[in-house]
């Protein structure tokens, strides 16, 4: 195992168990979320799967299928 000291912590950390760690992902959005942005895009809610900002400005749409929508 590989152990790395931070004197300024005052702990060590076991770098190896931090790699490997894995964090469960919770669904982004509810399936309310889905049928409003459904409406909005003229989609079935069911076909979306997440959707973000960029820049302040656009708002892209992910789809289950892989596609993505961007919107201003």
């Amino acid at each position: 195992m590989t152990y790395t000291a931070h004197p300024q912590q005052g702990f060590s950390i076991n770098e190896q168990a931090q790699s490997q760690t894995i964090v469960p992902i919770q669904e982004p959005l509810t399936s309310r979320d889905r049928r409003i942005i459904g409406e909005i895009i003229g989609e079935h809610p069911e076909s979306v799967r997440t959707i973000w900002i960029e820049g302040g400005i656009t708002v892209w749409v992910q789809f289950v299928d892989g596609g993505l929508l961007p919107f201003d």
